[in-house]
């Protein structure tokens, strides 16, 4: 059972989710956790499913960066359903007010769209983007989010991104 969110939160609904404390996520993406799959090589995977409930006339100013998992781990099907997620919920946004960027990680750290309020440029990174598979890291992705959202040369409507009072990552 999810709340409406509180203070012009920027989407509507707010899922508890598996966060210490039981802490809502005010980003309104729920990942309900299913069941572990063993994998064909005997490893074992958690899968998520990602939905987004937007209240279109409410969204509000943000700054939001998706890490998408590229490594060994998400698995090709992964990476799909998290491309397929994206390219939704982009359509979905109030952009410009809203910004978002797109980073693929494995081993390797790559920014398939720099934070934008172009809905276009947003798809054409997200039709970019390759299943490269590899090690799973993430602090250089969170670094990365990091920096993007903080950069002093990234502006909108005049205000610098460290600047804006919601700021996400989310990690896909």
């Amino acid at each position: 059972a999810g709340g409406v969110g509180r203070r012009g939160d920027l989407f509507h609904r707010v899922v508890p989710s598996e966060l210490p404390g039981g802490a809502g996520l005010s980003s309104g993406v729920q990942t309900d956790a299913v069941p572990p799959r063993v994998l064909v090589a005997g490893e074992c995977q958690t899968a998520s499913q990602l939905f987004a409930e937007l209240e279109p006339a409410h969204q509000e100013d943000a700054d939001l960066v998706f890490l998408v998992d590229s490594s060994c781990s998400a698995g090709a099907d992964g990476f799909e359903a998290s491309r397929a997620f994206l390219q939704a919920l982009s359509c979905e946004l109030e952009m410009p007010a809203v910004r978002v960027a797109v980073v693929t990680f494995n081993h390797v750290v790559t920014v398939a769209a720099p934070l934008t309020g172009d809905r276009a440029a947003l798809l054409a990174g997200l039709h970019e983007m390759r299943y490269a598979p590899g090690e799973t890291t993430l602090a250089p992705p969170l670094r990365c989010a990091g920096e993007l959202l903080f950069d002093a040369s990234s502006l909108a409507y005049g205000v610098p991104a460290a600047a804006r009072e919601r700021s996400v990552v989310l990690v896909v």
